[in-house]
């Protein structure tokens, strides 16, 4: 009774080994799975960084493309005033130029027309 009392215990115990074995298995890859958890969330977290400097540089780079749209529409702007002016002087020196076309014209008119004068009072003059 004794010895099967000794077999059975040595039994129990060998059994309690085994499952204290599987424990301890378990406990390694209850722990292995933790460091693996941990390491996808620092993973997860340096993602979100990642996108949330991503997000922030395209915010940037946006607001760059929008400043340097305003100055092409200033720039455009300038220009068409410039253009604008510079067409208005074309036109007065146009009809600066046309104005002292006629202004010329007369004066040549003016003069042929005291020539003519000159010449028939100097006719006359000879004829007396």
């Amino acid at each position: 009774a004794a010895e099967a009392a000794a077999h059975s215990a040595a039994a129990g115990w060998a059994a309690d080994a085994d499952t204290l074995e599987e424990l301890e298995k378990t406990k390694e890859s209850l722990k292995d799975a933790q460091k693996k958890a941990k390491s996808f969330r620092a993973k997860g977290m340096a993602i979100q960084e990642a996108a949330k400097a991503a997000e922030a540089k395209l915010k940037q780079e946006e607001a760059a493309a929008a400043e340097a749209q305003r100055q092409l529409a200033r720039l455009q702007e300038e220009h068409q005033a410039h253009v604008a002016h510079a067409n208005r002087r074309e036109a007065e020196q146009a009809e600066q130029v046309v104005a002292q076309q006629a202004a010329l014209e007369e004066l040549q008119k003016t003069v042929k027309e005291q020539r003519a004068a000159a010449q028939e009072a100097a006719s006359a003059q000879s004829r007396k």
